[in-house]
């Protein structure tokens, strides 16, 4: 992948319907999926979640489940 693809796609600098078509692309590529399934896949992706590089977001799921834990709830 390159940089301005992942760029791209986690959205640091494109508009969103570029980085739909980044998605998209990359989806296609490495998964092999048609085009028209690989946009329903970029949309439904899209809708749901943020994107990040692997590894940059754990630290904010730790400190933030840390934090929980500091408090008495049940599940």
């Amino acid at each position: 992948m390159s940089e301005e693809q992942e760029c791209c796609i986690i959205g640091a600098c494109c508009d969103p319907q570029k980085r739909m078509d980044a998605l998209q692309e990359k989806i296609e590529q490495d998964l092999g999926f048609e085009p028209h399934t690989a946009k329903k896949i970029a949309k439904w992706i899209r809708e749901h979640y943020d994107l990040a590089p692997v590894g940059t977001v754990q630290p904010l799921i730790d400190a933030i489940a840390e934090m929980a834990r500091e408090y008495p709830y049940e599940r």
